[in-house]
């Protein structure tokens, strides 16, 4: 275990201890400590879901406070497909990309390409999408853990299959290494969306969602797939712990009937 390690974990217990001692000495009692209570019970192995998952703690928001349902947006690859966003996740992302005007977006995991494609069909000409994804033949030299359910999706013939030969294509900068250690400062308060959909693990999604603040300017918006969902435990609870103790992510809403968050920078 490294000094780094040992200190993380060493002020992350302090911090637990602080807070069972805060709810037990009447902090539950508070409304806006609830999702706390019902965090430290879930881990406890009380008011969690089955298989032991964490619970979704980030207050959901209904989709017409979300997006314009009058948006009209445009739409190509609609059949689903497994790891990819559903069809009306995809509806959502295009709506807030034509809402948001982005002059520049960032996807954190580009997989087949589905999600990037239609980012940039919903976007105005001239404009840019960045892309990231890890390439097979990095997978051995990754750092931080891994879901392995995760692999087979970096195993793949390809990267951005679906937007490949599409006349949008010529807006999508396609980049490829690993995230967690990926340098994004010349995107640092530049970007107008960025969506994070890499690697599902609890290290990669801190890392990630921290990452996507750095990016996003004043204005700007941040997307996150996965949450609350039976497959990736690790996206819910790494949200969870952004939303419960960083402040910067005290307005992360998560998106009703999907399982997107979105956070209003």
């Amino acid at each position: 275990m490294t000094l780094r390690r040992l200190i993380r974990g060493l002020r992350l217990y302090a911090q637990g201890s602080l807070a069972c001692l805060y709810l037990a000495a009447g902090g539950f009692l508070l409304r806006r400590n609830r999702p706390l209570l019902r965090e430290v019970a879930s881990r406890l192995g009380s008011g969690g879901l089955p298989g032991g998952r964490p619970r979704g703690l980030i207050p959901p928001r209904p989709l017409g406070e979300v997006i314009k349902t009058s948006t009209t947006v445009t739409l190509a690859e609609l059949e689903d497909a497994d790891g990819a966003v559903s069809l009306l996740e995809l509806v959502v992302i295009a709506s807030l990309v034509r809402e948001q005007d982005p002059s520049l977006s960032l996807e954190i995991g580009t997989f087949h390409g589905r999600t990037t494609l239609n980012i940039a069909m919903n976007q105005r000409p001239g404009t840019e999408v960045i892309t990231l994804d890890l390439p097979a033949e990095d997978l051995p030299r990754v750092d931080k853990a891994l879901e392995d359910s995760d692999k087979k999706y970096i195993l793949k013939d390809s990267s951005g299959a679906r937007f490949a030969g599409r006349r949008t294509e010529a807006r999508i900068v396609q980049l490829y290494g690993d995230s967690s250690r990926y340098d994004f400062s010349q995107y640092a308060g530049r970007v107008d969306l960025v969506f994070v959909d890499g690697a599902h693990s609890y290290d990669f999604v801190l890392n990630d969602s921290r990452v996507a603040l750095s990016c996003v300017r004043p204005g700007g918006v941040v997307l996150w797939h996965d949450y609350d969902t039976p497959h990736w435990p690790g996206v819910t609870r790494a949200l969870n712990e952004l939303y419960q103790t960083d402040p910067r992510f005290a307005e992360v809403m998560h998106i009703e009937g999907t399982s997107l968050c979105l956070l209003r920078r």
